[in-house]
């Protein structure tokens, strides 16, 4: 925001497009008409630091839920809000952006075959986590199987699975006690994001559900350091959780302008520790300016990769005695080349002409080897 005016600007694959700008005069209607979608008392929109909420409008006789964020600015408010077109979120493991190759698809498929436990996907926001999450009931969703979802807000309704919608916090304990009587044998809670939620993840784990669920940290070990964080104690982490996962969305270069380019340069190479052999590695780059395919970014689409760190009972009885650190599993397990890590991941879609060094250094940390 500016003294004349403010701005909109769209979130297209992952990075902000052009400020679009908006005369001052217009900042209040503009606040107004999105808090009367909301339908939020005059108390709360003016005395509250910061607004949460969200609202669904029809857009082509297509349903958007709209995420709502407003917290104050020195000249006014900062607003975010994310767009869920329910209509555009089916994907299907195996196609489109959750196309996974098949070292990510036979791990994650041993992991759907654990019969109870957590498995954890961690990532930024907007990593695509809660779609993944969703694509893997899909596969799971049987008729002899009891489902169960509870979530802020349901994000894709599947046919044959209960879903619940959190209307707040406070409904979230209750909800899940409620869970664990209603005889579920797949649980989905949406996130793990306090002591509460993270116990009652436990306790149902442990009790014989399957629980899906997903926590922000930048690497899949740091899952473990999350959780004591929350204040869970590393022996019950070690026995409940069986597989922690780490997501990304990578930018794909743009098929009708990408340009070919023959290795990368000995600085990058130290830089993000790539051997010799990249020296003289063929491979594809963003065209500068695109083309009007790609909005002239020289990007179209994301892809998302996963790294897949399982807990098998000889690992979780080394964390439990404290024989070996989450970071030292995940250099050991790395280090074996037998799970698919975000690292190697990105780098095959390189080699594969998919995107290029510069997307994947902006998404993952490249600056030292996970081998």
């Amino acid at each position: 925001m500016e003294k004349e005016a403010f701005y909109y600007a769209f979130r297209i694959d992952g990075d902000l497009s052009q400020k679009i700008m908006i005369p001052m005069k217009l900042k209040d209607r503009v606040d107004a008409f999105l808090l009367n979608l909301m339908k939020l008392p005059t108390e709360t929109r003016n005395t509250a630091p910061g607004i949460s909420g969200r609202f669904t409008i029809s857009y082509y006789h297509r349903p958007i839920d709209i995420r709502y964020e407003r917290h104050q600015t020195y000249r006014g408010y900062h607003l975010t809000l994310r767009l869920l077109d329910k209509s555009h979120i089916k994907l299907t493991l195996g196609k489109g952006a959750l196309a996974f190759d098949e070292e990510t698809q036979f791990a994650l498929n041993r992991v759907m075959q654990i019969p109870a436990g957590i498995i954890v996907i961690s990532g930024p926001t907007g990593s695509g986590k809660s779609t993944t999450l969703n694509a893997i009931l899909r596969e799971l969703n049987r008729p002899e199987i009891n489902i169960l979802t509870l979530e802020n807000p349901v994000e894709d309704e599947v046919p044959g699975i209960t879903h619940c919608n959190l209307k707040s916090a406070k409904e979230f304990k209750p909800m899940i006690a409620s869970f664990m009587r209603s005889d579920p044998d797949i649980i989905l809670m949406g996130e793990v994001r306090d002591l509460e939620s993270a116990e009652l993840a436990i306790e149902a784990s442990i009790t014989g559900h399957k629980v899906l669920t997903t926590i922000h940290t930048p690497r899949a070990s740091q899952i473990i350091e999350r959780f004591e964080q929350l204040g869970i104690e590393r022996w019950k982490i070690a026995q409940a959780l069986k597989a922690a996962c780490a997501q990304r969305l990578i930018k794909t270069l743009c098929p009708h302008c990408k340009e070919p380019a023959t290795g990368i340069s000995s600085n990058e190479r130290k830089t993000f520790f790539l051997d010799d052999t990249w020296a003289t590695m063929p491979h594809f780059v963003a065209k500068a300016g695109g083309c009007g395919a790609c909005r002239n970014t020289g990007y179209k689409g994301r892809t998302a990769i996963l790294e897949i760190i399982p807990i098998t009972p000889e690992m979780a009885d080394k964390l439990a005695q404290g024989q070996i650190t989450p970071y030292a599993m995940e250099r050991q397990i790395a280090a074996e080349g037998l799970l698919p890590s975000l690292r190697r991941s990105a780098l095959r879609l390189i080699r594969e002409g998919k995107t290029d060094l510069a997307a994947i250094s902006k998404v993952i940390d490249m600056t030292y080897s996970d081998g």
